[in-house]
Formats: C-alpha cells, sequence, structure tokens
C-alpha cells in the first residue's frame, strides 16, 4: 500500500468517514502494511460501526473483527 493511500484512510478516518475507519480497522486487524494492533482494530472498527458502516456492523453481529 502507497503511502498516500494509507494518509488519505487516516484522514478520511479522522472525519468520521465510515468505510474508511472500516478499512484502517481491518488494516489493523490483519497486519495489512501496519503491524498487527487488535485493540486499535478494535477501536477504529466500533467507531466505524457507529458511523454506520455496514460491514462493520456485520462484522461484529457475526462475531468477528470488531466484536
Amino acid at each position: 500500500m502507497s503511502s498516500s493511500t494509507w494518509t488519505w484512510l487516516e484522514k478520511a478516518s479522522i472525519q468520521g468517514q465510515p468505510q474508511a475507519q472500516y478499512r484502517l480497522g481491518m488494516m489493523h486487524f490483519q497486519g495489512e502494511g501496519v503491524t498487527r494492533n487488535l485493540p486499535q482494530a478494535y477501536i477504529i472498527l466500533k467507531m466505524s460501526a457507529v458511523n454506520g458502516s455496514n460491514d462493520a456492523m456485520d462484522a461484529d453481529d457475526e462475531g468477528g473483527a470488531a466484536a
């Protein structure tokens, strides 16, 4: 992943964009482009769900990454 993509995801996440938060949270969960960080993934994925990401809500319902 390019640094510009990472920067964009971080900025969009901070601005409350739920899909950017979901993607960033999953990257932390899977260790994709960053060191795997489950507590950080949990926080970001929960923010994503609160902000309306259906993907994050589905993962939470299924006991997935956001659970």
